[in-house]
């Protein structure tokens, strides 16, 4: 790995290749294709499995991170000042960081998957364009897009919990 590499992508079935640092300096995205990941997150432990996506922000302590036999999975990870130094909107992040914060896996569909995977390949690329003479910009702009194609994905989800929120809160109150 490149020192000062700011977004690297992974197709793999473990932590081997993860820098030492990953947890300071990258924020961590992984798509689960098989198997589980089991990890401790803001003292609560978490089961991701097939299909899901983790997000994990740098600085924040993930541990007892461990793997079924049968895991696989790809992983984007982007260097931490890359990713908050293009934020493109203050609010939406904020609601970003406090969903991650509580909770790191989400659950798209088969449209917001294929949108992740996208995005990670594109930011990807775009990070490996270094002789572009408009790279610095370029990269900042795929940032942004990368960003705001997961805000998306992550304020659906957000509506679909506080969906189910006000449908409990309804029923509550309707058979009380």
């Amino acid at each position: 790995m490149i020192e000062n590499e700011k977004v690297i992508l992974y197709k793999t079935a473990s932590t081997a290749q993860f820098p030492e640092d990953f947890q300071s300096r990258f924020h961590t995205h992984i798509y689960c294709q098989s198997g589980t990941i089991k990890f401790n997150f803001n003292n609560r432990q978490f089961h991701c499995k097939k299909g899901e996506f983790v997000f994990w922000l740098a600085g924040l302590s993930v541990t007892d991170i461990s793997f079924s036999v049968n895991f696989k999975a790809i992983i984007l990870l982007v260097e931490n000042n890359l990713l908050t130094n293009n934020l493109p909107s203050a609010t939406v992040s904020i609601d970003a960081y406090i969903h991650s914060k509580e909770n790191p896996i989400l659950h798209p569909d088969k449209q917001d998957k294929e949108k992740i995977l996208k995005n990670f390949q594109l930011l990807y690329d775009k990070s490996k364009e270094v002789n572009h003479r408009f790279y610095e910009e370029l990269l900042k702009l795929q940032m942004q897009v990368f960003l705001l194609e997961m805000w998306h994905i992550f304020e659906d989800e957000l509506d679909r919990k506080n969906e189910v929120y006000k449908a409990e809160i309804y029923t509550k109150s309707f058979y009380n």
